[in-house]
């Protein structure tokens, strides 16, 4: 099964990037270091998202199928208050609740289906298939494309919701929980994560590419030794005169684990050393010779080696799967 980005992974590639532009200022109960902070500010700005009276959008709230439904629909740019027929095939949405016109209007437009016993279950906490389905369903994504890869842990390959589930997975729309390295396919879904889903869609379905994960990392650097990186929040640093090192412990372990020498299953090293090029080496006559080392040292480890262009600067990359390195 594909893990979590952030597992297993030993990294000694020097990257540059430019800081993320912050926003202004969030829901009142919204913290900047809140996980999905960025993606709550970004969809309020646009008005796709209101919070409560007293100002707070209560992020870590479990959100409801038919409050789901509402924000994904609204966040399409489809109206809701638009005339629609006033027949539902549900036993449970009665035309007297605030989301009966969001219902109706998602039936009319062919974008929902209800439950075999003909309900829809409107105040049920929304799953992650749940959501992503209906994601997929007003934003006309296609699914015909994609390929059979491996779902993340905890997510089953021969469900309902596979297919969707594969392309937020390719197009990095969802990630696995940082604590567990898996998903729960039947946990309820909180607003924040809501939000965080229709973020990552609509930045998807602009730009047509994946979506850019670094987009709230924390920016790191150390000017002394010529690098400056971001990287998700959490992680911990060590900057030395030669030799930096940041790590993300297992919050899992019993007690810190000896990160210079071993990584455990929910952890992540990366590694960053300065080294001077006393022989005056062009950077392909470097990177050539460094090849030339590692595939000397793991004859047998299948490396891969990668020409890279971090921000114009010439890179290599280097990948050992059998060791988890790069």
């Amino acid at each position: 099964m594909q893990k979590n980005i952030l597992r297993n992974v030993v990294v000694s590639i020097m990257i540059f990037v430019i800081p993320f532009s912050a926003f202004a200022a969030n829901f009142s109960d919204v913290a900047a270091t809140h996980k999905n902070a960025i993606a709550i500010q970004a969809l309020k700005d646009l008005g796709l998202v209101t919070g409560y009276p007293d100002g707070t959008f209560k992020p870590d709230t479990q959100v409801s199928r038919a409050e789901a439904l509402s924000i994904i629909e609204k966040a399409a740019g489809i109206d809701a208050g638009t005339a629609v027929a006033a027949t539902l095939p549900f036993t449970d949405v009665s035309d007297k609740e605030w989301y009966f016109p969001v219902i109706a209007k998602a039936i009319a437009l062919k974008k929902i289906n209800g439950y075999e016993d003909k309900t829809f279950r409107p105040n049920n906490p929304v799953t992650l298939p749940e959501a992503l389905a209906l994601a997929v369903s007003f934003y006309n994504v296609s699914l015909k494309r994609l390929t059979n890869n491996p779902l993340y842990d905890g997510l089953i390959k021969s469900d309902w919701y596979a297919r969707h589930a594969q392309y937020a997975q390719v197009n990095n729309i969802i990630e696995p929980d940082d604590t567990t390295g898996r998903f729960d396919p039947a946990a309820p879904l909180t607003r924040g994560q809501l939000a965080e889903i229709i973020f990552r869609m609509r930045d998807v379905q602009k730009t047509g590419k994946p979506f850019n994960v670094a987009t709230s990392w924390v920016m790191e650097e150390h000017p002394n030794n010529y690098w400056q990186l971001k990287h998700p929040a959490g992680w911990e640093t060590f900057k030395g005169l030669q030799n930096s090192v940041l790590w993300k412990k297992d919050p899992n372990a019993a007690s810190a684990p000896m990160f210079f020498t071993r990584l455990w299953p929910n952890m992540a090293r990366l590694s960053i050393s300065v080294m001077k090029n006393t022989e005056g080496l062009t950077a392909a006559q470097y990177f050539s010779r460094v090849g030339e080392m590692y595939a000397k040292n793991f004859p047998d480890a299948k490396i891969q080696f990668t020409d890279a262009n971090p921000e114009g600067r010439t890179a290599l990359m280097i990948a050992i799967p059998k060791r988890r390195v790069i």
